[in-house]
């Protein structure tokens, strides 16, 4: 008796051919690759040490490379990294992003580089982020990218498949964020590893796409391969809204009632409240009045929090106050960025003291644009709180969590909940600002 299939089998199915069965090694041609610096920094180089003239042309047509890590001009690295990037994407005739046009992981959505049923492949552990448009993205190691590109396949194994169900609503100030800080707290880290992480369930409904992101994004902090949505009807108007001359190349995907799951979760998202994750790990989680920190530096950004939908809530929040501690705001990309001018976020966060930066990932990894000192301490709303990942040493600490609670952060000068804060007058009238912007559109 045959039984059914999981999201991950069915797109791989797809690409291969054939039925696959998880576990099993195939022979995959994504449907897109997303590549960043480590083109630069890895790729480029293996291809020249090969000797390799020409790389698959098909694979060249399906790539999507982003100069987001470097930063403008910031270092002597990054700008030979990027020379390198700029010269191997025009003689391969592949489309490249410039420095300070934001994100990769945002600008691959953006540019409809993901799409419902797809198979996506990246040279960065956050491809997993295009999971919130019902595809099967991983991140693939140094060798098989290099493999694909020159090649034009590379080898792939079908994940195994942990089900997320989730029910119920998200009740205020609590985000996708907190969901799945929830599940790796909750859960421990590597819960998922090796595995997709396949979210179902009417809860689904109640989070939007760029919620949905959020969540996708960091599977790879829970060891999973890949974090998957489903195709349901706010999906379908989303990429209908967004891709309408792509509606003939894309099909959701959904898993068969009988589908076989390595495990379940089953989460009610009713039960949840604004979570942080402190130093200095994501599964160090603990609810956000049980923590009482001052932090020296507050960073509102990374291609987990850094969408409109995002920064529209930390400039509701801000709108009228002040920040205490220096506070980075990075837009995701120049659209989000344009977005936030015409909407008057821009001009919340300068009232406010923010220091807006250009879009990319910044202080995030590591990158240059407010990196920490030993012995500092910041909010954050990025991905990783590792030793190190944003500078300093043993002694510098990094809390995660939500837009909300870090623009609470920042105006209280200590991790705070919103609700906490005292009462003001907003200072800019972002629902007119909003509303003649949707007049002009129209």
């Amino acid at each position: 008796m045959t039984m059914g299939l999981t999201v991950a089998q069915k797109i791989l199915g797809r690409v291969v051919g054939r039925q696959v069965e998880p576990g099993e090694r195939v022979e995959v041609v994504p449907d897109s690759l997303l590549a960043n610096e480590m083109l630069g920094m890895v790729i480029v180089p293996k291809v020249d040490q090969i000797g390799a003239k020409q790389i698959d042309r098909e694979i060249a047509r399906r790539t999507m490379c982003f100069m987001d890590h470097g930063g403008v001009g910031a270092t002597p690295l990054y700008v030979g990294i990027h020379q390198s990037m700029r010269a191997f994407c025009q003689t391969h005739d592949i489309d490249i992003e410039e420095v300070g046009a934001g994100i990769c992981h945002l600008l691959f959505a953006e540019k409809g580089g993901a799409l419902p049923g797809g198979f996506v492949l990246g040279t960065d552990s956050h491809t997993v982020n295009a999971g919130a448009y019902n595809t099967l993205a991983s991140a693939g190691g140094a060798s098989e990218i290099l493999k694909l590109m020159v090649t034009g396949s590379c080898h792939y194994t079908v994940p195994h498949t942990v089900r997320i169900e989730l029910t119920g609503s998200l009740p205020q100030w609590v985000y996708s964020k907190d969901l799945i800080l929830y599940l790796i707290g909750e859960h421990r880290a590597r819960f998922a590893g090796g595995r997709a992480m396949e979210y179902t369930g009417e809860g689904v409904g109640c989070m939007s796409v760029t919620a949905r992101a959020t969540a996708s994004n960091m599977a790879v902090e829970a060891g999973a391969v890949a974090g998957i949505f489903p195709c349901d009807e706010i999906l379908r108007e989303h990429v209908e809204a967004r891709f309408p001359q792509a509606e003939h190349h894309w099909e959701g995907v959904a898993s068969d009632p009988d589908a076989t799951y390595a495990d379940r979760i089953d989460v009610d998202l009713s039960s949840l409240e604004p979570i942080v994750a402190c130093p200095h790990a994501p599964e160090n989680i603990r609810p956000v009045r049980e923590v009482d920190a001052e932090v020296d530096q507050v960073f509102i950004g990374s291609c987990t929090n850094a969408k409109y939908e995002d920064l529209e809530i930390v400039a509701k929040i801000l709108n009228g106050r002040k920040v205490r501690p220096l506070t980075i705001v990075v837009p995701g990309t120049h659209g989000i960025y344009r977005e936030c001018v015409r909407n008057g976020l821009l001009e919340v966060f300068l009232e406010a003291g923010c220091r807006v930066m250009e879009p990319g990932c910044h202080a995030c990894f590591g990158g240059p644009g407010g990196l920490l000192g030993p012995g500092q301490r910041a909010a954050s709303t990025t991905n990783r709180n590792f030793i190190g990942r944003m500078g300093g040493d043993t002694s510098t600490e990094v809390f995660l969590m939500s837009p909300a609670l870090a623009a609470a952060t920042a105006a209280a000068g200590k991790i705070a909940h919103p609700d906490d804060l005292p009462a003001t007058k907003p200072t800019v009238d972002l629902a007119a600002r909003s509303q003649l912007r949707i007049m002009e559109q129209r």
